[in-house]
């Protein structure tokens, strides 16, 4: 790692802590924005798993969430624990288990979204709710990201035909509802300038405009089971994670669309299983996050160009 650009650096280690060190630490996330030779332990905001975590873009805070229902805001320099919020079910009578968080471009607002199907976002810098967006009637929705333009993104219950919903993060309105057609949604991705969305389905993989609601392009991706997705930059790209034929619930490549005409153009193949895929921005290339080691490649063309083993 001490090889790459400083920029590139940030964001492949903001990047690795979310996917790699929640299922470790179990109560406890570990903070790596400044370099892995310094490794912080964030502990004591959580009494049961951590489900989420995710670095502020300035860097220099962590968001993390658990099932206990608690969202918590940390200094990621100092190990600090900055803000804690409580995110109880709608009635404020059980506890309400977390599933992500997300912290929009300004850095001023966080939202979480949970099992009481319901999106609250705070300000970061009070933990004071802002705004409650409760999506009970569209289905258990997994994934919720904050949008360009003071929106938000909620959808992928799994669900048949349940919709995708852009909502108005002001007041709480539905802006629109991205229906998947004879499909459901596994997965969701938000390209890093907030202005291209793709929902994957079992079948279908479509890319929107999510400040029209648009739908710009559809494919069907022919995949036997969706494990994730991720959009390059401008959305030019998307990296479909996805099981190879016979591989039983563990996924071993990603598949490489071109948006502008949802063309098949390669694929890049692994030997461990992955756990998630990431572009990273203003980069043009791609982290592949795997049980055993983390990639680097080429989103153009699918080149390795670094390999980190989970030893090191």
């Amino acid at each position: 790692a001490r090889g790459l650009p400083p920029d590139l650096k940030r964001n492949v280690i903001s990047f690795v802590a979310s996917p790699q060190v929640i299922s470790t630490f179990g109560d406890s996330v570990a903070s790596l924005s400044h370099g892995v030779e310094q490794l912080r332990v964030l502990k004591g905001g959580h009494s049961r798993r951590v489900t989420d975590v995710k670095f502020f873009p300035d860097g220099e805070k962590v968001v993390t969430t658990g099932s206990d229902g608690f969202a918590v805001i940390w200094s990621a320099m100092t190990g600090r624990l900055l803000v804690r919020v409580e995110h109880t079910d709608g009635h404020a009578t059980a506890i309400a288990k977390i599933i992500q968080a997300d912290v929009c471009l300004s850095g001023e607002r966080l939202l979480t979204i949970a099992s009481d199907r319901r999106v609250v976002i705070w300000a970061a810098q009070t933990g004071r709710a802002l705004q409650v967006l409760d999506f009970t009637h569209y289905g258990r929705h997994r994934f919720a990201k904050f949008l360009a333009g003071g929106r938000v993104v909620t959808g992928a219950s799994y669900e048949f035909q349940d919709p995708t919903v852009i909502w108005s993060a002001e007041d709480g309105r539905v802006l629109y509802e991205l229906r998947p057609g004879d499909d459901n949604v596994r997965s969701i991705a938000v390209s890093p300038c907030l202005t291209r969305l793709a929902t994957v389905g079992a079948t279908t993989a479509f890319l929107w405009d999510p400040a029209t609601g648009r739908q710009l392009m559809r494919t069907n991706v022919g995949i036997s089971w969706v494990h994730g997705v991720s959009l390059s930059e401008g959305g030019e790209r998307m990296f479909i994670v996805a099981l190879s034929s016979g591989k039983e619930h563990r996924a071993d490549k990603v598949i490489v669309f071109s948006t502008a005409e949802m063309v098949h153009e390669f694929a890049i193949n692994m030997v461990s299983p992955i756990l998630a895929v990431q572009a990273l921005p203003s980069t043009g290339r791609l982290v592949i996050f795997c049980e055993d080691a983390t990639v680097v490649a080429e989103a153009s063309t699918g080149a390795k160009l670094l390999t980190l083993e989970a030893s090191e």
